[in-house]
């Protein structure tokens, strides 16, 4: 494989991180109950690890002498504003089954590159232990 494909794998990994809609919830007004406060503290370290994320895949697509591109953003989540947190948790789901399975794609994709390979594995196995949280503290039939 060459650079140029592994710097196009990784823009588009780099494009659907930063539409995750973990950091949506955190620039939105996403209402609180005294019951979701634990969700609520779990999806702020979520964002957090995804925009850490984002700069990882930056830092990456740079040492192999490309650029990251535009940034992208979440557009169809405008609606999260004022929105019960234990009801917009079913697309936050969503959206991370398919992040892990977009980072498990990459992943196969790079494997002439084992280096890059392990660091979009790792990426995608701490979101699936997000999601494994996620369902930890949310009762399974509001998930």
């Amino acid at each position: 494989m060459e650079d140029q494909q592994a710097i196009a794998i990784l823009r588009e990994l780099l494009r659907r991180e930063q539409c995750n809609v973990a950091i949506r919830f955190q620039e939105s007004t996403v209402f609180i109950s005294s019951l979701s406060t634990e969700l609520q503290q779990a999806v702020a370290a979520f964002a957090a690890a995804s925009v850490n994320y984002c700069e990882s895949l930056t830092e990456v697509i740079r040492e192999l002498g490309g650029e990251p591109g535009p940034r992208s953003g979440n557009l169809s989540s405008a609606d999260f504003h004022f929105m019960e947190l234990s009801i917009a948790l079913p697309r936050f789901v969503q959206g991370h089954e398919a992040l892990v399975g977009y980072y498990r794609s990459g992943a196969a994709k790079m494997g002439e590159l084992p280096e890059l390979s392990a660091f979009v594995s790792r990426i995608a196995d701490e979101h699936q232990q997000e999601l494994a949280t996620i369902h930890e503290l949310q009762p399974t039939e509001a998930v």
